[in-house]
């Protein structure tokens, strides 16, 4: 009888962590996050570019923003977090705690600068039409009950895709490149959301990088419609060349890859566009 009542006794605290608020209980969430967008969903057809998917976590995303958001009364219930990512960890663990019991939004979000970020407020990808970060975003919801310990993985996923342009036979005397492109959404919310509609520009200065290739991180197309991406060739004597692109479609996590070669024989320009994975000519320019 006596070691029946010691093993009972001694069982207690083990289960009062899930059915009371003790002390002994670690957290009320533990989540682990990772980075479920490493390469681009279509990688395939840019085999170049393809990165390791087996990297630290640091190596994808510099830093993490997170807010928790009470569902029904849309209250900001904890102070909106950052962390900079650091060391050789392939998650990132956000701890949750001290929170009364209901049903919440977290929301995460990567290499974001926002120090003053409402949790609701859409993040802004294109601020003052420049080009957008590689904004990654997560979101999930918590049901938290007093004194159950609770463990989750949310996967971060890119919300923007990339505009890639490879230059061959591009004259020496390029010395900057002065990029536009009409109807990308401007602003995403927490569930995926994207509003609103801006034209996007961005320069390229030979001293400052190869112009071989350029690259630019960009929110969708807005949708229904096509983006127009001119190219201004910017030459040393200050010449420009007009390289008008035919109407394109930026896609979330994706690559839109184009090649524009100089055809120094007749003075031409052809642009040329990978879609699925076959390389179809989509304009020839001669240029005066």
């Amino acid at each position: 009888m006596f070691n029946k009542i010691f093993v009972l006794l001694f069982s207690i605290p083990l289960v009062s962590c899930v059915k009371e608020a003790l002390p002994e209980c670690p957290y009320q969430y533990n989540i682990q996050v990772f980075v479920s967008d490493k390469n681009y969903s279509n990688i395939s057809d840019f085999p170049d570019e393809k990165i390791s998917e087996d990297l630290p976590f640091n190596k994808y995303i510099q830093n993490i923003y997170y807010t928790l958001t009470d569902i029904k009364t849309g209250k900001n219930m904890i102070d909106p977090q950052r962390i900079d990512v650091a060391g050789d960890s392939k998650t990132q663990s956000i701890i949750i705690d001290l929170v009364p019991d209901g049903k919440y939004i977290l929301a995460v979000w990567g290499n974001v600068d926002s120090s003053d970020k409402s949790n609701m407020l859409p993040e802004n990808l294109h601020d003052k039409s420049a080009e957008s970060k590689n904004v990654y975003l997560a979101y999930d919801t918590l049901d938290i009950v007093t004194g159950i310990a609770q463990e989750m993985s949310m996967g971060l996923k890119r919300t923007t895709g990339m505009l890639m342009v490879k230059f061959n036979g591009l004259p020496t005397t390029i010395a900057k490149i002065d990029e536009s492109i009409t109807s990308i959404q401007k602003d995403v919310d927490w569930h995926f959301d994207y509003s609103n509609t801006t034209d996007v520009e961005k320069s390229f200065l030979s001293t400052s990088q190869s112009l071989s290739k350029i690259t630019t991180y960009l929110a969708p197309t807005v949708t229904g419609e096509k983006s127009k991406l001119s190219l201004m060739l910017t030459k040393t004597d200050n010449t420009v060349i007009a390289i008008p692109i035919a109407e394109v479609v930026i896609k979330r996590n994706e690559i839109l890859g184009l090649e524009v070669t100089y055809n120094d024989t007749n003075d031409t320009w052809e642009v040329w566009a990978n879609i699925n994975n076959e390389w179809v000519l989509i304009n020839n320019l001669g240029i005066d």
